[in-house]
């Protein structure tokens, strides 16, 4: 069987696709698949069944999209005859009878608020329905994306399908020995909370530090919080006049094997998006075996469940759960291991056998 896929390879583009196709290529050696992008995506280079296609013009603009799907793709789809063509653009080709996978990302669901901003959102809002129509399935990598997504086209429900997303597996628990050399490292030898501040969390950083406040007061200890900053500039206006500043540190972003070492030595983490998006931070707490405190709000339970603490933008509700936190090993235990099976269901090779299983469907179909 042959199968097509368009990759739009922007540094801001979530890996699904090419995280996905490079383990079916290793695993179905008796099938081959086609990759148009705009350049060489090094990840499929490997595989002797992976054909990638360089596409011209390069997708600039919402009339490029337009072009390349509607005028370009249909003759490479009569060229390559594949069995299944899939799309991760939130987009498919109208003049084609080659069964397709539309795969939507949260850039389409957000267009306005998401750091990663679509720059075909209206030509998308505009046509969309009419893709997903022509689509033989709809695929989304979270499950609240598909609760916005059938709130905003309940149409759909009979062809909107969930395939996880993976994560990076750079993050992972420590050793006790390592946990104690970063805290030394990071925190004068203390325990430590860890909030990620970027421009999904900044407007809640004066939260953070009125809560560790609380906490301070209530429990005279050597415990400190880390900022991990990726804003690019102070995150926090008059830090300078914070009681609890020097048991503070804010700390720019190095690289994602820094930020896994600091997150996974952490005592808790606390993750305060103003939205849901592509950003897979709480997730990645808890791969490392870290409890999460985040925010009350209907995407981020869905994604979560039970196995994150939830507050409402409270200081002392924050506050209690990181006392208890401090407090209770057994609590904190059950979050750690809640967050962990939480976690594991968010893997590449379940997300390529679930996609691989929506490729066999639409083509028996």
């Amino acid at each position: 069987m042959t199968i097509a896929a368009h990759i739009h390879t922007s540094a801001n583009e979530s890996p699904f696709l090419p995280e996905c196709i490079s383990r079916l290529a290793a695993q179905k050696a008796n099938d081959h698949f086609i990759i148009f992008s705009e350049k060489k995506i090094a990840a499929l280079a490997g595989y002797s069944n992976c054909t990638q296609i360089l596409i011209s013009p390069v997708i600039k603009n919402s009339l490029l999209l337009h072009y390349w799907y509607n005028f370009k793709l249909p003759a490479l789809l009569k060229k390559y005859n594949p069995a299944v063509f899939i799309s991760e653009n939130s987009a498919c080709c109208l003049r084609t009878a080659t069964p397709q996978i539309m795969i939507i990302k949260d850039d389409f669901i957000h267009p306005k608020k998401s750091p990663e901003k679509n720059i075909y959102s209206r030509y998308l809002k505009k046509y969309f329905i009419k893709f997903a129509q022509k689509a033989a399935a709809v695929a989304v990598t979270k499950a609240y994306t598909e609760q916005q997504l059938l709130a905003r086209y309940p149409e759909l429900k009979n062809k909107t399908i969930t395939i996880l997303h993976g994560l990076d597996n750079i993050y992972n628990p420590v050793s006790e020995n390592e946990r104690k050399m970063i805290q030394e490292k990071y925190a004068e030898g203390n325990g430590y909370f860890v909030c990620e501040c970027s421009t999904l969390t900044q407007s809640h950083m004066i939260l953070v530090l009125k809560a560790f406040s609380i906490f301070k007061k209530r429990l005279k200890s050597g415990m400190q919080l880390l900022l991990i900053n990726k804003t690019g500039e102070n995150p926090v206006p008059d830090f300078h006049i914070y009681k609890y500043r020097n048991e503070v540190q804010i700390l720019a972003y190095v690289s994602k094997k820094w930020e896994a070492d600091i997150v996974a030595a952490a005592y808790a983490a606390i993750y305060l998006p103003c939205f849901s998006s592509t950003n897979n931070w709480g997730l990645q707490c808890m791969v490392s075996g870290i409890p999460l405190i985040t925010l009350e709000h209907k995407d981020l339970t869905t994604m979560y469940e039970d196995a994150a603490m939830y507050a409402s933008a409270d200081e002392k509700k924050i506050a209690d759960y990181m006392m208890i936190l401090y407090k209770d090993e057994t609590f904190r235990n059950v979050y750690i291991n809640k967050g962990q099976k939480l976690a594991a269901s968010y893997n590449w090779q379940d997300s390529s056998n679930s996609l691989w299983q929506t490729i066999l469907q639409q083509h028996r179909d």
